[in-house]
């Protein structure tokens, strides 16, 4: 039988780490950072998830949603890792990581980010 994955998340310090994500943020999307789509080989962006059309989903958030769903989505994912944070509407408000960072390890990230759109 396989265990049940728990998930663990941690909230972050959204004063420390605003300037160093909107970085990121506008490089890839300048005009509208809130309704940030974006995908590669270290990284996605995807901005909150206001609704969707996934049947049964009208209890939201808990309802049921298809794997290609937004509401599975993280609305950050650093692929190296596998760190996530997810926010509340709009970028880091209220948001939380899956794995417990340092401010000068998640600056690390972002500057791979930043790198690997060129």
């Amino acid at each position: 039988m396989d265990a049940e994955k728990t998930e663990q998340s941690f909230r972050i310090d959204r004063g420390k780490y605003e300037e160093v994500f909107s970085l990121l943020v506008k490089k890839v999307n300048s005009k509208d950072p809130e309704r940030c789509y974006f995908n590669n080989n270290t990284f996605s962006l995807f901005p909150f998830a206001w609704g969707c059309d996934c049947p049964g989903s009208h209890d939201y958030p808990e309802g049921e949603h298809n794997e290609e769903c937004a509401h599975k989505k993280p609305n950050f994912l650093y692929k190296p890792t596998g760190y996530e944070l997810n926010w509340y509407k709009y970028p880091l408000r209220g948001a939380e990581e899956n794995k417990k960072t340092q401010i000068y390890e998640f600056m690390d990230m972002i500057n791979h980010c930043i790198q690997s759109l060129n």
